[in-house]
């Protein structure tokens, strides 16, 4: 069954001055998929995914996003994806507990008035959702890492997006954690219909969970199913050996 397209990216490019980052990305997301995006560093993950979050402008080409909504000043709303960024950090100075936390995507889509009730019982029925409501009342800075991870994709989810965009979340997780996480990422997408756009630099992780992965190095180099990823795509794309991809791969 064929799916819809909700983004789509013709003959973008995007410079940092005189700095090329990014050239000729043409790029489509499936409604429903995970997308897994690989590529060196410096190679315009990051900087791709912004674009298509509407957090960088001055981009040459066309950004289509099918979810988006004009609002009353004839502005794009973007509240249609939700975006966990890179090193996310949490100030240990800052009091707040894990609900707060979590409120906090509100930020910016409430009234005057703050979240009313019905707000307030989504982001409590988040929290159980992603299984972190027994801890709401603590402070975010006395959870676990694998808890503050939780609680940073709930507090992306708060807005109700349609599409989730993870920024390299599984640096400095073990094997073990990476396995919970994409078992927790598999689990979450079916319960709230996401459609994921996961940049990572774990290959094995992206190939057990992608639907389809991009291959980044300033163009796109490969844009298919994990599994016809080939060496010579690898080479083209990732500034690491072949061997080191296959010696994740399961036996």
């Amino acid at each position: 069954m064929e799916k819809d397209e909700i983004i789509i990216l013709k003959n973008v490019g995007f410079s940092y001055g005189d700095n090329v980052v990014l050239e000729n990305i043409n790029l489509t997301v499936e409604e429903g998929t995970i997308l897994g995006i690989i590529g060196p560093n410096g190679g315009g993950k990051t900087t791709l995914l912004k674009i298509m979050l509407g957090l960088i402008e001055g981009y040459t080409g066309k950004v289509i996003v099918k979810c988006q909504f004009k609002n009353k000043s004839g502005g794009y709303h973007h509240n249609c994806m939700g975006y966990v960024p890179q090193h996310s950090k949490v100030n240990k100075q800052f009091p707040a507990t894990v609900y707060d936390a979590v409120e906090m995507g509100l930020y910016g889509l409430t009234g005057f008035k703050g979240p009313t009730k019905e707000e307030k019982e989504h982001v409590n029925l988040l929290l159980e959702k992603v299984g972190i409501d027994k801890i709401k009342d603590c402070s975010i800075n006395a959870i676990s890492g694998g808890q503050l991870q939780r609680a940073l994709i709930a507090r992306a989810l708060v807005g109700k997006p349609s599409v989730l965009m993870l920024d390299e979340p599984l640096v400095g997780i073990d094997q073990t954690g990476v396995m919970a996480f994409l078992k927790f990422l598999a689990e979450v997408k079916e319960k709230f219909d996401l459609t994921v756009v996961l940049v990572t630099h774990n290959f094995h992780a992206m190939t057990i969970t992608a639907d389809q992965v991009a291959c980044l190095n300033k163009t796109i180099h490969f844009h298919d199913n994990p599994e016809h990823l080939s060496k010579e795509d690898i080479a083209k794309t990732y500034s690491c050996e072949y061997d080191a991809f296959h010696a994740h791969q399961p036996g």
